[in-house]
C-alpha cells in the first residue's frame, strides 16, 4: 500500500481525534478498521474511557479481538441491538462495510443518544443516503482529505476546532 492509499484509509483520523478531544464519555465504533481500531483503543485506554466496538463480520472481528478487554468490548452484532441504544455515547464512529446495513441505518440508530457522530467515507452512496437525515442538525463535512468525513450532532454545535481541520 502506498502513502496515498493509506491517506485515503485514514482521512477520518483528524476529525475523529478532534471529537475525542472535546468529549470525555464512552465511545462507540461501528465497524472495525486497521487505522481507527488500534488508535481508538489506545486513546480510550489512556483516557480511561469505555470503548465498545460493534462488527458484523466474524472474520474481520477476529483480526481485532486482541484488543478486547473490560474497557474495550468487542461485540458481534447487527442492527437494532438494545445495547447500542441503552446508553449515551460521547462519540460514535461509523465506518462499517455494507454487509447488512448502511451507514445511514447506523446514523439513524445512534443520533438520538450521541453527542457527536463521525462518519468516514461521506461520499457517493453514503452522502446520498444521509443528506436528508442531517438537515436541521449541526454538521460539518471535512473535505481537506479524501474521502470526506462527516461530523454531526443533533444537540451540540460543532466546535471551530473540528471545522478547521
Amino acid at each position: 500500500m502506498n502513502l496515498n492509499e493509506e491517506a485515503q484509509w485514514s482521512s477520518h483520523l483528524p476529525t475523529l481525534m478532534s471529537c475525542l478531544a472535546i468529549t470525555n464519555g464512552p465511545v462507540c465504533k461501528v465497524g472495525m478498521g486497521n487505522f481507527s481500531t488500534p488508535l481508538l483503543h489506545a486513546v480510550c485506554r489512556s483516557q480511561k474511557r469505555k470503548l465498545v466496538s460493534f462488527e458484523d463480520d466474524v472474520g474481520w472481528m477476529a483480526r481485532f479481538i486482541k484488543y478486547a478487554s473490560p474497557e474495550h468490548e468487542i461485540i458481534l452484532s447487527g442492527m437494532r441491538d438494545p445495547y447500542k441504544m441503552s446508553r449515551r455515547w460521547s462519540v460514535v464512529f461509523i465506518d462499517q462495510s455494507r454487509n447488512f446495513w448502511t451507514r445511514a441505518d447506523s446514523f439513524k440508530e445512534f443520533i438520538d443518544n450521541t453527542d457527536y457522530i463521525c462518519c468516514h467515507d461521506y461520499h457517493r452512496e453514503n452522502e446520498d443516503e444521509m443528506r436528508d437525515l442531517i438537515q436541521g442538525m449541526n454538521y460539518h463535512v471535512t473535505r481537506h482529505q479524501e474521502p470526506p468525513t462527516l461530523v454531526c450532532s443533533k444537540t451540540i454545535p460543532i466546535p471551530s476546532g473540528v471545522l478547521d481541520l
